[in-house]
């Protein structure tokens, strides 16, 4: 749905009624109309008629006009917009957005996260993986990102690529529905290693591992021809993905 509001079908309960559509509003309409305060992520992979009608609300107007209803709303006095964005060489499909656009916000910046925080936000969430365990599993993700983004010593092929907290909570949740707190070397082959494109680039993610580890690599049976490329993909296959017990190949 779009972020100011769209027509949706309408339920009636008069079986005799023909099928209608009403107007639903958008949840950037409804902070407008309400006074909220709206968080907008990744705001330079906004459309562009999302930047127009938030280009009307932070001028002098403080109001957008929604031309499907030929009304105009003025934004309520406690109406505020905060919007992110990552810088534009990370990723892709983003654009830059016009510097009289980008002058209407008050803008911070914000240093990339430090292994303390990393380490900080990951035991927050996952209480029940031993700290020390997750301090490891940090220090990895971070090795890698230093060696594959920032040195380029490997993983050309296939880039670029993002390591960060979202890995080390993937890896965390993987840990935590099977129950394997102590073994994070268990799923290092789907989060990491399968990614590489090239065989040397996956030895070498390999050699991180037992090296920040100080765990063997693990290799594990898996259904042929599967990706696992989530974690709820993962649980919903339930006990037919069987992860072997750290050992020595």
């Amino acid at each position: 749905m779009d972020l100011f509001g769209t027509y949706l079908p309408c339920h009636s309960n008069d079986e005799n009624e023909e099928p209608h559509f009403s107007w639903s509003d958008g949840v950037l309409l409804q902070a407008v109309k309400n006074g909220w305060w709206v968080i907008l992520d990744e705001l330079n992979l906004a459309s562009q008629a999302v930047l127009e009608g938030l280009n009307a609300l932070l001028d002098h107007r403080s109001a957008v006009f929604i031309p499907e209803l030929g009304e105009e709303f003025t934004a309520a006095d406690e109406f505020r917009v905060f919007a992110c964005q990552n810088p534009l060489l990370e990723g892709g499909g983003r654009k830059g957005l016009p510097r009289s656009f980008l002058n209407r916000f008050t803008k911070v910046r914000i240093e990339p996260f430090g292994m303390e925080d990393l380490l900080c936000i990951a035991f927050a969430v996952c209480p029940s993986i031993d700290k020390s365990v997750l301090e490891k599993m940090v220090h990895f993700v971070g090795e890698l990102h230093r060696d594959v983004m920032v040195y380029r010593e490997y993983g050309t092929r296939g880039s670029p690529w993002e390591f960060n907290l979202r890995d080390v909570l993937r890896w965390a949740r993987f840990m935590e529905a099977y129950q394997k707190l102590n073994k994070p070397c268990e799923f290092i082959e789907t989060l990491f290693t399968q990614r590489m494109r090239r065989t040397w680039t996956g030895k070498r993610c390999i050699s991180w591992q037992e090296d920040t580890l100080a765990m063997p690599y693990v290799k594990y049976m898996q259904l042929k021809n599967l990706i696992f490329s989530s974690p709820m993909m993962l649980s919903a296959l339930g006990d037919r993905f069987w992860p072997t017990e750290c050992r020595n190949l």
